[in-house]
């Protein structure tokens, strides 16, 4: 009897203990996703399992399939865990977990935080260190702006700054050299502009420095070599411009270079690969747009013409260079683009990439890059008309 009854403890013990499942095994799934964007994880059934709990980031939601072994996952722009736990109808198990960190794959888009300010066309983008800025523009009804704001690429948050040191004004031009950055020219109200400042972000202040050694304009082109700050091109008062000038922080002054190797204009872009500046695009008195490409060399001061731009002939496109490339797309001319290029210094040739996201921006987007990436945003809507506050990141 003893026996028996031992027996019988036993047999009951042992229907009691827990059974705990088996942890799930890897998670298959991207651990990059872009602010918005909508990607699938998956995991192996598990002997015995007949539920499976998943937990994703702060501020993205499981779209379907919890419970399940496959989810669809809406991403916010928070980085974090993707994790699961098998249950067997009791208990469930330990966790199988998959780190995923906000950023594009290569040669993609991301859509990052709109932009701090209201929407704008007309304003100026420029980067320090690991921050970018902008500021001014102007609205739908021409109202022309003079905020100026901070971006975090790393916590993707938009801080405002100190107001731009000059007047509020649209279609300016900027650039930065070491750890300070630039604003002039461009256009106040119905004024055009030649005032020139300095942005420390450090003491977050704006500083006055030797007015532009042109005419005032607008619509001018800006870009840096080394230490050095150059301007171009442009439109003052009916009249096309193609002058060039370089300015020297070292004694905040201005000199006069070779003007400009292609046709006056407005609307153009510019940007720098190393030790050359580079400009194209842009529109001329006649109204007729160009896709032209110059490269300016400032050790001899000479501009060569290089391999006309891979798209159309278009204006008040954006560019920005990662590295030993350089980029080009957006703008418009009878036609709103959303098409963009890369432009290999090494072998004078365009590569068509990935499209810019979103509706066309017809009309002064901004872009600049940080590191690897690069970023435009802003401009006017091509769908509906106003202006934008929409930012994107692309991926080198």
């Amino acid at each position: 009897m003893k026996k028996l009854l031992f027996l019988l403890s036993l047999t009951l013990c042992f229907s009691c203990k827990k059974v705990i499942p088996p942890t799930p095994g890897a998670i298959t799934g991207p651990t990059s996703f872009c602010m918005g964007s909508t990607q699938n994880y998956t995991i192996a059934a598990v002997d015995g399992s007949s539920y499976y709990l998943w937990t994703v980031p702060d501020d993205a939601t499981i779209a379907s399939g919890q419970g399940t072994t496959a989810i669809t996952v809406n991403f916010g722009k928070h980085n974090g865990q993707i994790t699961v736990r098998s249950n067997n109808g009791k208990e469930y198990s330990d966790n199988q977990s998959l780190q995923v960190t906000q950023g594009c794959a290569s040669g993609q888009w991301c859509r990052q935080t709109n932009f701090g300010g209201v929407g704008r066309e007309g304003a100026v983008g420029f980067s320090i260190g690991n921050k970018a800025y902008i500021g001014t523009g102007n609205d739908v009804n021409n109202n022309v702006f003079k905020d100026f704001w901070e971006f975090d690429p790393a916590t993707n948050v938009w801080t405002q700054k100190a107001d731009f040191g000059g007047s509020s004004r649209k279609d300016a031009v900027c650039f930065s050299i070491g750890n300070m950055g630039y604003i002039g020219t461009g256009m106040s109200d119905f004024s055009f502009n030649n005032d020139f400042w300095q942005y420390n972000p450090i003491t977050n202040s704006w500083t006055q420095k030797a007015n532009f050694g042109g005419v005032s304009r607008d619509g001018a082109v800006g870009f840096a070599i080394g230490n050095k700050g150059y301007i171009g091109t442009g439109y003052y008062n009916g009249t096309y411009l193609k002058d060039f000038w370089e300015y020297d922080p070292s004694m905040d002054g201005w000199s006069q270079k070779t003007n400009f190797g292609g046709i006056q204009r407005s609307g153009a872009l510019g940007f720098s690969i190393g030790n050359m500046g580079y400009i194209g695009t842009g529109i001329d008195s006649s109204f007729q747009a160009h896709n032209d490409f110059w490269e300016y060399n400032p050790a001899n001061n000479n501009w060569v013409q290089k391999t006309p731009f891979g798209g159309s002939v278009r204006q008040n496109a954006i560019g920005f260079s990662i590295g030993s490339k350089g980029y080009i797309g957006g703008g418009a001319y009878n036609y709103n683009y959303t098409d963009f290029w890369e432009y290999n210094q090494a072998t004078d040739d365009w590569i068509q990439k990935n499209d810019i996201p979103g509706t066309a921006r017809y009309r002064a987007a901004i872009g600049f890059s940080i590191g690897t990436m690069g970023y435009t945003g802003l401009g006017t809507n091509s769908q509906n008309g106003l202006p934008s506050n929409v930012f994107y990141q692309y991926q080198q």
